[in-house]
């Protein structure tokens, strides 16, 4: 209050300086990729064609997409176009289950009693957005 902008020169134009520095910044720093969700109506022929397969494999992987699909509430990020590291955002191993508070279910040897009987779940991200791994 009182005092001049210090981002403006003396003709009252943005400084150069400041003009330049925020030019590099963008051309660092690109925006994100965005990329479209996945329609509802995939969600719901996954599970239409599990169902009718009468294969509870088919059927477990459908409610694993579907539980993925909202569980995580990013559609967008988990549909890569390309075959990199990336276009796996988790795995089984990233996936917790529990009965109750405390009993962690080993999902590679669990019954499927066992699995019924899960109340928690859990993912652990193993890289961050940014591509660091944990």
């Amino acid at each position: 209050l009182g005092h001049p902008d210090p981002r403006l020169n003396q003709v009252g134009k943005q400084d150069f300086r400041i003009t330049r520095m925020l030019a590099s910044f963008t051309k660092k720093d690109p925006p994100p990729h965005r990329v479209k969700p996945v329609p509802i109506a995939v969600l719901r022929n996954v599970s239409a064609t599990a169902a009718a397969s009468h294969c509870p494999i088919q059927q477990a992987t459908a409610d694993m997409i579907i539980l993925a699909f909202f569980f995580l509430l990013r559609p967008g990020e988990y549909t890569a176009k390309a075959a990199t590291e990336d276009a796996h955002p988790f795995l089984l191993e990233n996936v917790q289950l529990f009965i109750g508070p405390t009993h962690r279910i080993d999902l590679f040897n669990a019954t499927p009693a066992q699995l019924q009987q899960a109340t928690f779940a859990t993912l652990t991200f193993a890289n961050q957005k940014n591509g660091v791994k944990d």
